[in-house]
């Protein structure tokens, strides 16, 4: 699950989807990632918090708009979390 915004200016509009990184857990639920953020502060789960952001340009339409960025993000989130889960990168 993602936020989803379209952002239109005079010659150009941009789809974009983000999400929350946090630990293990990815979630668009505001109320979800401040809850692992309490549970982080108490100790009961990972401090590591992330907010995700990825934009493209709309394309005449907005499934193929949807299309383009969801199979960016099947060929690139695996890499991008398994580099912010590298050692150093997410300071607690």
């Amino acid at each position: 699950n993602v936020d989803e915004a379209q952002i239109r200016g005079e010659n150009i509009g941009l789809l974009v989807w983000s999400w929350y990184l946090m630990g293990d857990v990815d979630t668009s639920n505001d109320f979800r990632a401040k809850m692992q953020q309490a549970l982080a502060r108490l100790g009961f789960a990972e401090t590591s918090s992330t907010r995700i952001i990825v934009a493209t340009p709309m394309a005449d339409s907005l499934t193929d708009t949807r299309a383009r960025l969801q199979d960016f993000l099947d060929e690139y989130v695996p890499l991008l979390y398994q580099e912010l889960r590298s050692p150093g990168v997410l300071a607690p």
